[in-house]
């Protein structure tokens, strides 16, 4: 079955759910849920709104305040803006950076060159446009064999 990024469980691909507790797991969402709003604030905003415009919600929102506000506010006030597709693409933009992230510093830590074979076809998979999720969930059960193996020698 092929699915775009955000239909990916980031838990699941980066087998978190065996290592993290749901503390850790709720503190990762939240982490990148601030960066969604961060990214979405301070790149993509300034090239939808006036300067103006802009400036406002960027001196009301940069100190505090969370997504769900500031995308009522600009559904509201720019309803012409298509803020929901913007907010997935930043959203599918951090999802892929922090798998690409984790997996180059899995491959900085481990000198296998199979788990760098796996690694790399997972992020080639990842990088696509529409992911074979059947793929995904095979590498990803490689890598974890081969750290299984790794750890046991």
């Amino acid at each position: 079955m092929f699915v775009s990024i955000s239909e990916l469980n980031l838990a699941d691909v980066l087998n978190l759910d065996k290592s993290l507790g749901p503390g850790e797991l709720d503190e990762l969402a939240d982490n990148l849920t601030q960066e969604i709003f961060f990214r979405f604030l301070t790149e993509e905003l300034p090239k939808l709104l006036t300067e103006k415009d802009f400036g406002y919600i960027r001196d009301k929102y940069m100190l505090g305040g969370d997504l769900d506000s500031l995308m009522d506010e600009v559904s509201q006030k720019w309803p012409g803006i298509k803020i929901d597709w913007q907010l997935r693409q930043v959203s599918s933009k951090v999802k892929k950076d922090f798998i690409n992230n984790y997996y180059l510093e899995m491959k900085n830590d481990y000198k296998d060159p199979s788990l760098h074979r796996y690694i790399d076809d997972l992020l080639k998979e990842i990088n696509s446009e529409q992911i074979n999720l059947s793929l995904i969930l095979q590498l990803k059960e490689k890598i974890r064999q081969t750290l299984a193996y790794i750890n046991r020698k």
